[in-house]
C-alpha cells in the first residue's frame, strides 16, 4: 500500500508540473497579445492609421493573427515580424490579408520555377529586371524578391499590362497585391516602421506560442 500511495504521489507531481508549465506558458503568451492589444487601442483615437492593424483590439484577436502569422512565415519562408509589417501596410492598401499570404505562397513557387529555369517565370522575372538568385547563385527570399517587384511595379504605368505582369511574376490573382506593390520598396517599409512605432508587430515567439495556445 505504501508503495502505491508513492506512485500515486508521483503520478500527481508529474501532472502538477506539467499544469504549472503549461500555466506560465498562457500567462507568458497572454501578456504578449494583451500588450500588443493595448499600445494599438490607446493610440488608436489619435492615429486612425492604427485602428486597421489588427482586426480586433483584444488579447484574443491578437492570438489569432499571430497563430495565422506562425503558419504563414511556415508555407513562405519569410520571418514573422516581417510578414506581420507586410500585413499592416496590406491593410493600409486596402488588401485582404487572404490576399496576401495566397500571393506571398504563389510567389514563392514562382521563384522557385524561375530558379529551376523554367521559360515562363525566368522570362516574368527578367522583364522587370528583378533576379531569383543572388551572387552566390542561391535562391533569395522571398521578401527580399517581393520588396524589389514593388520597387518596380511602383514606377509602372496602371493598366493591362501591368495586371499581365503581375500574374506572369505571382501566377494567377497577384494582380489583388498591386495596390500595395505601388507603395514600392519605401512604403512597405515606412508602414512596418510605423506599426514598430506603434508596438503592433507580432514577433516569432508570440507567433509560435499563438498556434500552441489554439492547437
Amino acid at each position: 500500500m505504501a508503495e502505491k500511495a508513492e506512485i500515486v504521489l508521483s503520478a500527481r507531481d508529474a501532472t502538477g508540473a506539467a499544469f504549472a508549465s503549461a500555466k506560465r506558458n498562457l500567462d507568458s503568451l497572454q501578456a504578449g497579445a494583451i500588450g500588443i492589444a493595448s499600445r494599438l487601442g490607446a493610440i488608436a483615437a489619435g492615429a486612425s492609421v492604427a485602428i486597421i492593424a489588427l482586426d480586433k483590439f483584444n488579447p484574443r484577436g491578437v492570438i489569432d493573427a499571430a497563430d495565422q502569422l506562425n503558419k504563414l512565415t511556415q508555407r513562405t519562408g519569410v520571418a514573422v515580424e516581417t510578414l506581420s509589417k507586410y500585413q499592416y501596410a496590406a491593410r493600409l492598401a486596402d488588401v485582404s490579408s487572404e490576399d496576401l499570404a495566397g500571393s506571398l505562397k504563389r510567389l514563392n513557387l514562382s521563384i522557385a520555377a524561375a530558379a529551376r529555369g523554367e521559360t515562363e517565370q525566368a522570362a516574368a522575372f527578367k522583364a522587370i529586371g528583378v533576379s531569383v538568385v543572388d551572387a552566390s547563385g542561391k535562391v533569395r527570399s522571398a521578401d527580399k524578391v517581393f520588396e524589389d517587384i514593388a520597387d518596380r511595379f511602383s514606377s509602372y504605368e496602371d493598366g493591362a499590362n501591368k495586371v499581365a505582369i503581375a500574374n506572369a511574376v505571382g501566377r494567377k490573382s497577384f494582380e489583388q497585391l498591386i495596390p500595395l506593390l505601388n507603395e514600392g520598396k519605401k512604403g512597405l517599409k515606412d508602414a512596418g516602421d510605423e506599426l514598430q512605432k506603434f508596438g503592433g508587430v507580432i514577433g516569432s515567439d508570440l507567433a509560435a506560442k499563438a498556434q500552441v495556445f489554439n492547437d
